[in-house]
């Protein structure tokens, strides 16, 4: 089979589950993002050359990072208390003390890994939050915020590739221009502008449009941390799950330092 179509039946396949779940319900959404957050911390560890099947610091962060990802879902479904995502801390701190006992320790992964172990479940932890208006779920929320990123991606890649000529970071990601990055950011405030007025009011016209602006831009720059932490460990492709796509990382990079700052964004403003 030609890598076209691994990539097409691939994608088809990623999207129809992301939608599903997303529609099914918030446990759905929770069982299907907690996947991924294992699976994408897993190609992490392996990112650093602290792989889990085989470093005991990558099991322990695996292990970290899932209960992290339980405890902050956890307070939706079963109310629990924040505190008890502090509870990770202890694993941290064993991170810690294994990699002084290496014979040649580096502080470099041993600061990634810790990291990793906490950032990853919290992005795909708090997509459920972020879905979240007043205490219900809201599914319109979370199938915005990836049809936005889907079309700036799409955007980005259709503008860049007939009129990009200005590199925008050519030392992490030499194929991105800033006219595709321009392109990207227009098709998806349009988006947000037709989904405010024709498809939901869950958030306000302003809302919406701070929504796909954000995405739009800090997607991009997910996708430059994400190929930045590559470049850093020598790596091509975070995993090879998805044929023709690579990894879940890959696939989810635009959620890296998107999804947090929308997190903030709704907490206050609607907390």
């Amino acid at each position: 089979m030609s890598n076209f179509w691994k990539r097409a039946i691939t994608g088809v396949l990623f999207v129809s589950a992301v939608v599903v779940a997303i529609f099914y319900n918030d446990v759905a959404l929770t069982v299907l993002f907690g996947a991924a957050a294992v699976v994408g911390l897993t190609e992490y560890t392996n990112i650093i050359g602290r792989p889990f099947y085989k470093d005991v610091s990558g099991f322990i962060a695996v292990i970290v990072g899932a209960l992290f990802y339980l405890n902050l879902t956890g307070i939706w479904h079963f109310q629990w208390e924040v505190k008890n995502v502090l509870l990770c801390i202890p694993g941290l701190l064993i991170l810690a003390v294994i990699e002084l006992f290496r014979k040649t320790s580096d502080f470099t992964k041993f600061t990634s890994i810790t990291l990793g172990s906490i950032w990853i479940p919290a992005v795909f932890g708090l997509i459920l939050h972020i879905s979240t208006i007043e205490g219900y779920y809201e599914p319109l929320i979370p199938m915005a915020f990836f049809i936005f990123l889907w079309l700036n991606d799409t955007g980005a890649y259709l503008v860049g590739r007939s009129m990009g000529k200005t590199k925008l970071i050519p030392k992490i990601s030499p194929n991105k221009t800033v006219e595709g990055f321009v392109g990207g950011i227009g098709l998806t405030l349009t988006a947000s502008f037709i989904w405010s007025r024709f498809v939901s009011d869950v958030l306000s016209s302003m809302d919406w449009m701070v929504f796909a602006l954000s995405v739009a831009v800090f997607s991009n720059f997910g996708d430059f941390t994400e190929s930045m932490l590559k470049r850093q460990f020598g790596v091509k492709d975070s995993g090879k799950i998805l044929p023709g796509h690579g990894g879940v990382l890959d696939r989810f990079d635009g959620l890296l330092l998107t999804i947090p700052l929308l997190f903030v964004y709704l907490l206050f403003r609607y907390s």
